[in-house]
């Protein structure tokens, strides 16, 4: 893939949440952010190697990335909700993000930036399975309430594992569609979830007040997280028993489910802690972003 293709969609994600905020959110959208991340992850899944699920070595891969992700991208987020006080809405925001699993486009988006994305998928598909079970608790132990499993349940089964069970199935017919065509495809299927992930944002009204924290602070975590938890996902990549590809670590470590995260908490009626949540979307197309200049550095330098 052109290493300026990731480029513009980090840019095209911004416009697409921005556009997206225009748009009212209603009882559909929910529904129309899982039928385009269906989509994406079929085209992603489907299009994989024959036997990728079947390899040792990419479940070897899997595990290593699922710990690189508890600990590059939970425990920091962890740490901060502490630090900011679990009592205030931004700390718990952040604990939000600390305990929701990694984004379910992520497969979609290792594809888009042209990595490798066999191991990406088990981890993805791993994360969300124990995600299913711990994540409800885990939310339930944190704010005192036994929140709704329907959307997580609905999300993650129709959003990701039905699509890349399917995806092994058909992935013949899948394969057959042309390459770039397929890209096209996947990519316009981010691009979609992310306009209806700025719809469901757009209602968002919270006192900043509420917040218990500076805002320039959260604003400032909440931008700086992804790439800051890539970052560490890429310091544990140099740890042997933890060794992956770079990029496989800095996805793994960087990206959380921020969309979940603001659900968590809208669904206990506090909005302000959905903010880290929101933030995190602009966080990762940073963070593609600058994947994206390493990659076209990386070119330049090796002509």
């Amino acid at each position: 893939m052109n290493t300026r293709a990731p480029l513009l969609l980090s840019a095209g994600i911004l416009i697409a949440l921005l556009l997206g905020t225009a748009i009212p959110p209603n009882q559909a959208t929910l529904y129309f952010v899982i039928a385009f991340l269906f989509i994406a992850t079929l085209g992603t899944v489907g299009g994989l190697e024959k036997g990728w699920h079947a390899r040792a070595s990419n479940y070897r891969g899997a595990l290593s990335l699922l710990v690189i992700n508890v600990i590059a991208g939970s425990l920091p987020m962890l740490f901060i909700g502490l630090w900011m006080g679990p009592n205030t809405s931004a700390g718990l925001g952040f604990i939000f993000l600390a305990i929701v699993p990694v984004a379910g486009g992520i497969p979609a988006y290792t594809a888009a930036l042209g990595v490798p994305a066999e191991r990406i998928t088990l981890f993805a598909l791993i994360s969300y399975v124990i995600a299913l079970v711990a994540t409800p608790i885990l939310m339930g132990i944190v704010t005192g309430e036994t929140l709704s499993q329907g959307s997580l349940w609905i999300t993650l089964s129709l959003g990701l594992i039905l699509p890349s069970i399917f995806g092994i199935v058909f992935a013949r017919p899948i394969a057959r569609i042309p390459v770039t065509l397929r890209q096209v495809i996947i990519l316009g299927a981010l691009l979609a979830v992310m306009l209806g992930i700025g719809s469901s944002l757009s209602f968002l009204e919270f006192n900043i007040s509420a917040l218990g924290a500076p805002l320039l602070v959260v604003i400032l975590l909440g931008l700086l997280r992804a790439p800051m938890c890539a970052f560490f996902g890429l310091l544990l990549n140099h740890v042997p028993s933890l060794r992956t590809s770079p990029k496989e670590a800095m996805l793994a470590g960087g990206y959380r489910n921020g969309a979940l995260a603001g659900v968590a908490a809208l669904a206990i009626g506090n909005p302000a802690a959905a903010l880290p949540g929101v933030l995190g979307f602009v966080s990762e197309a940073i963070l593609v972003a600058l994947l994206a200049f390493r990659a076209i550095h990386q070119k330049k330098t090796s002509r």
